[in-house]
Formats: structure tokens, sequence, C-alpha cells
């Protein structure tokens, strides 16, 4: 029998006290419970675990791109097990949840504190060079650095300088207006925009 919980005062640590309760089951008879269909037209209907899990949590269904859940976001990112027996997100998706610096942000944006985020793609860096030790190095470092750049769309690594000039650049005054953000920095891997 499914709980459905009915506030919607929910705390975050509560809500993932509960998710976890749920950790391991099939939540196929809950979505029937609910009467969440998990097919649609021959297909997977997509989110139907993220409606599931809102449901026995007593939320409302949120389909914005803001939270509403206080100062909390629930996001279900369905995951596949790859061929090596890893679990990987199943899909590219665009994830618009409410980021942690933007909460940051804005509880310290009066006090001309700013928060961003670098979120970093492929960078030369140390660590690269001791994979490359490990994993090829028959080739030269310049064709595996080439390589990986191959399946990144500007067609090639970052460097460690592109990271400090970004860094700079939001540390700097010319950045003195930027806050609340998250900057990819990966060369185009991202698909979010």
């Amino acid at each position: 029998m499914a709980i459905l919980l009915t506030t919607q005062t929910l705390d975050r640590k509560e809500a993932v006290r509960r998710i976890n309760l749920l950790a391991g089951k099939d939540l196929r008879p809950l979505a029937d419970e609910y009467q969440i269909p998990v097919w649609k037209n021959g297909h997977e209907n997509k989110g139907w675990a993220g409606l599931v899990i809102e449901r026995y949590l007593g939320l409302p269904q949120n389909s914005r791109q803001e939270p509403d859940f206080g100062a909390w976001e629930l996001k279900v990112v369905p995951l596949r097990p790859a061929p090596d027996g890893t679990l990987r997100v199943k899909e590219s998706m665009a994830i618009t949840m409410l980021e942690p610096t933007e909460v940051l942000a804005n509880e310290f944006a009066r006090d001309n504190i700013l928060v961003n985020a670098l979120l970093t793609g492929s960078i030369v860096t140390d660590q690269v060079a001791n994979r490359y030790k490990r994993e090829q190095p028959s080739i030269s470092f310049e064709d595996y650095i080439a390589n990986i750049g191959k399946g990144i769309p500007i067609g090639r690594m970052g460097t460690a300088q592109e990271y400090a000039n970004l860094a700079c650049f939001l540390a700097s005054d010319a950045g003195s207006y930027v806050t609340g953000t998250a900057i990819n920095l990966d060369g185009g891997a991202c698909p979010v925009v």
C-alpha cells in the first residue's frame, strides 16, 4: 500500500529519507495506484517516475523551471546499466532545476558577495597527463590530447589558461555584475543552453 503525504512544507532532508525507502523498489505499482501512466502510445512516458515520487511525497507536480517545494527541487534522472555494469544517465537532458549558485547568490548579493560556478569539461591538466601515462604511453601526449578533443564539439581539449581566464574575469571588476550563474567551460560538450 502506498503512502501519500499531504504536506507541501517537506524539508529536503526528510524528503531524501523518504525517497531512500523507495530505493530498489519497482515504482510501477505506485504509478498504478496514483493513476500515472507508465506507457503512452506504445512508448515509455518520460517523467513518470518523477511524478510518482512527487505524489508519494505529497508534493505538487512541478513542470516549471523554478522550485515549488520551498528551498529545494526534486528532479529524477533515469539511469541505465552500461555494458561494463556502471550506471549511466539514460539520455542527454537539459536540467531546469534551481542551481545552488542561484540560492547562494540571492542570499549574499545584498552584501556584494558574488557566487558563480565553473562547470569544467575536458581541460589538459596533470591528471590528464597521469592518465595518459597509465593508459596510452605508446602514442605521443599531443596525439592523446587530440584524440580526446575529437569527442568535443569545439574539436580540442581546453587549457588551464582558458580556465584561469574565466576565473579571473569572474573575480575581477569586469565580472562584478555576474552572480548566480553556472558557466560551462567545456568546448560545447554540454547540450544545456
